[in-house]
């Protein structure tokens, strides 16, 4: 095998781990009930593989998590009204991982910042796509989609923004 293949062969085989770490945090869930978008360690998953595979290995791994599970692998946490929050996830992974590569996230306040950033994205996509799936209007779908996973969430994007300076020493 040539240097280009084998370069071509880890590069593939990093970002189709990235999808599979989604798929197994996919598994780590607990469904609310009153909502058919449930709490999944993927968001967590999605801030600190960025920071470790930087933005085209995190993008891409998302990408490719979003687009095998379209086609028909069996692993998302559940069906079609969480398609949003996926696509968010590749978008907010490749955020974290520019915000890597350009040296932003080597202090927590700024690696805040940038999970912030990158979770409303993850919000936005998801809530947008949540709003057209059901049907119901912005209010509904920030109150089935957003409201209840703020504490959460905001827990996740701190703890990932604490460990972010020493992830990125770790992946350089």
């Amino acid at each position: 095998m040539g240097a280009l293949a084998t370069v071509v062969a880890r590069e593939t085989v990093v970002v189709l781990a990235f999808a599979l770490a989604l798929a197994v945090a996919s598994r780590i869930v607990l469904p609310l009930g009153f909502t058919p978008v449930p709490v999944t360690a993927q968001t967590f998953v999605v801030l600190v593989g960025g920071v470790l595979l930087g933005s085209r290995r995190a993008g891409g791994g998302g990408l490719a998590y979003l687009a095998l599970g379209v086609a028909g692998v069996p692993w998302f946490a559940t069906g079609g009204a969480t398609l949003g929050y996926i696509a968010g996830f590749a978008l907010a992974a490749l955020l974290v991982g520019r915000a890597a590569e350009a040296g932003r996230l080597d202090r927590r306040g700024t690696a805040l910042g940038v999970m912030a950033v990158a979770h409303a994205t993850i919000y936005v996509l998801g809530a947008t796509w949540l709003a057209i799936f059901l049907g119901v209007g912005p209010v509904a779908a920030l109150t089935l989609g957003v409201v209840p996973f703020l504490l959460g969430d905001a827990i996740k994007v701190v703890v990932a923004a604490t460990i972010a300076p020493s992830l990125v020493r770790i992946s350089r």
